[in-house]
């Protein structure tokens, strides 16, 4: 899936994404953080302004439409893996893990970036370095395929 990214000089950026439906999703991002959601029936018509939302609901917005959430189809394959080598993962901490009781802080390497902990069935996406992993957690990543693998097998050992 293509997405089509234009600098509005003074405005900020304008992503156009091409949709199976026809339609197409444009959100344009205001230098200020504020977003604009907009649907074009085809890639000539007009859009229609849909919702305009805060920095921070947007970044809600994406982390809902990402699966962080709920992820309505069981797949062993939980990864997603955008542009070249950059993935997103959602790896669970076993009971065995050597990693239960230590801080998100301590234990993630600088390679990766953290998103958010799910713990005691809430999503943790703020102010959550120093929580200590649980057996049961579920660590959603970013990083390379190399980096998040290497971090999944860290958590993952029975060392």
């Amino acid at each position: 899936m293509d997405v089509s990214e234009t600098d509005l000089p003074g405005v900020g950026k304008k992503h156009e994404i091409a949709l199976r439906s026809g339609d197409h999703a444009v959100i344009l991002t205001h230098n200020s953080g504020k977003r604009e959601l907009m649907r074009k029936e085809d890639v000539d018509a007009d859009p229609e302004r849909l919702l305009e939302l805060t920095d921070q609901e947007s970044r809600v917005l994406g982390t809902v439409l990402e699966g962080a959430y709920f992820q309505p189809i069981e797949s062993d394959d939980d990864e997603t893996l955008f542009a070249d080598d950059l993935m997103i993962d959602w790896i669970t901490i076993l009971e065995s893990s050597p990693v239960i009781g230590d801080t998100v802080s301590a234990t993630a390497p600088d390679n990766i970036t953290v998103l958010a902990v799910y713990q005691n069935e809430e999503l943790i996406a703020d102010s959550f370095t120093e929580t200590a992993f649980q057996a049961g957690d579920t660590v959603i990543v970013a990083g390379t395929q190399d980096a998040v693998g290497r971090f999944d097998a860290q958590v993952s050992s029975n060392q």
